[in-house]
C-alpha cells in the first residue's frame, strides 16, 4: 500500500502533477505575452513526464519555459492578436445581423468556421516549439500544413479546446485541473501525427 510505485500512489501523483502544472501555466500565461512558452511547457511536462507516470514534471516545465521564451513569446502574441481580430469581425457581423442585414449571417457563419480551424492550427504550435527545433516561419508553415493534412484530428483538437475554455468559463474551479488533462488528451492525437513523419522530414527533438 506504502510503496511509491503502485498504481494508487502512481494516480495520485498525476493528478497532483495535472494540478500544480494547471497552476503554473496560469500564473506563467497572466502576462500574456508568456502565454505562448508556458502553453508549450505545459504540453511538453504532462506528455512527456506526467502521462507516462515518471518524475521531474515540474523540473521539465520551467526548462522548457526558459528554453522557448525567444520564440514562444512571438508566437504567443500572434495567436492573441489573431483570435482577437477574428472575434472582432465576429462581433461586428453579429451587430450587422442585428441591424437586419441578412448577408452577415454567411459572414459569421464563416469567421466562426475560420476561427475554429485557427485554433486547431494553434494546438500544433506550441507542443510543435516545445518538441521541436524550428524557426518561427517554418514553425508556422509547417504547423498549417498538419493541420490540414490531419484535417479530423486538427477539428478534434480545437473542439477539445473549446469545450475546456467553456467550462473554465461557466465555472472557474475547473482551471485547477482542465489545462492540464486538455494537453494530455491533445498528446494522444499529436504524437500519433508526429510519428508519421519519418526521421529526414521531421528534425530532431529538442534535447531534454
Amino acid at each position: 500500500m506504502f510503496n511509491p510505485q503502485n498504481g494508487l500512489w502512481r494516480t495520485v501523483s498525476a493528478i497532483g502533477d495535472i494540478i500544480g502544472l494547471s497552476f503554473c501555466w496560469l500564473l506563467l500565461s497572466f502576462p500574456i505575452v508568456t502565454l505562448g512558452p508556458a502553453s508549450c511547457a505545459l504540453y511538453i511536462s504532462v506528455s512527456r513526464y506526467t502521462r507516462k507516470g515518471e518524475t521531474g514534471a515540474f523540473k521539465a516545465f520551467f526548462r522548457s519555459f526558459r528554453q522557448n521564451l525567444k520564440i514562444g513569446i512571438p508566437l504567443g502574441l500572434i495567436a492573441v492578436a489573431f483570435s482577437a481580430f477574428i472575434l472582432w469581425c465576429c462581433w461586428i457581423s453579429f451587430q450587422m445581423i442585428q441591424s437586419g442585414n441578412s448577408f452577415a449571417y454567411a459572414v459569421l457563419y464563416g469567421l466562426l468556421a475560420a476561427f475554429f480551424f485557427l485554433i486547431g492550427m494553434m494546438c500544433y504550435w506550441f507542443p510543435t516549439l516545445g518538441g521541436f527545433e524550428y524557426s518561427l516561419p517554418e514553425l508556422l508553415k509547417i504547423s498549417f500544413s498538419l493541420s490540414v493534412a490531419h484535417l479530423p484530428s486538427t477539428l478534434a483538437l480545437s473542439t477539445v479546446t473549446v469545450l475546456s475554455v467553456l467550462g473554465i468559463w461557466y465555472n472557474w474551479c475547473l482551471i485547477a485541473f482542465v489545462p492540464g488533462c486538455a494537453a494530455i488528451v491533445a498528446s494522444f492525437f499529436l504524437e500519433r501525427i508526429y510519428k508519421k513523419h519519418s526521421p529526414a522530414e521531421s528534425p530532431d527533438n529538442k534535447t531534454e
